[in-house]
């Protein structure tokens, strides 16, 4: 939702230049385990929204990466669930700077909240 929003924000800046080009690689649903094997169907539907937009994975330069597991209780209390979440952002990192070869920044951002 925050990127959805993001988009239109920058899409509307006039001092955005036109070769930039703001594609939403997200796939609902998906947490953050999901990103961090290479031939996992998230990358997959990455690289359709890229090639829909007309761009190739060497053209992407930064990403904006949002990732939460799914009932992180269930991996136990601070910082146990941190430190395993850690790890898959870790992995989906690698794995984009493999599939993202010109990749250079990546802006990490926490889930919003979502009640209780």
């Amino acid at each position: 939702m925050e990127f959805s929003r993001f988009i239109e924000v920058a899409n509307a800046d006039p001092d955005k230049s036109s070769a930039v080009v703001i594609v939403n690689g997200a796939l609902g649903g998906q947490d953050a385990a999901r990103w961090s094997t290479p031939d996992a169907p998230t990358w997959q539907s990455l690289d359709r929204k890229l090639k829909d937009a007309g761009l190739t994975p060497a053209q992407v330069q930064v990403m904006w990466v949002k990732h939460a597991r799914i009932q992180p209780a269930q991996y136990g209390d601070f910082p146990k669930h941190a430190q395993e979440l850690k790890g898959h952002i870790l992995a989906s990192l690698n794995i984009a700077r493999e599939r993202l070869p010109n990749l250079r920044v990546a802006y990490l951002a926490s889930r919003i909240y979502a009640g209780y």
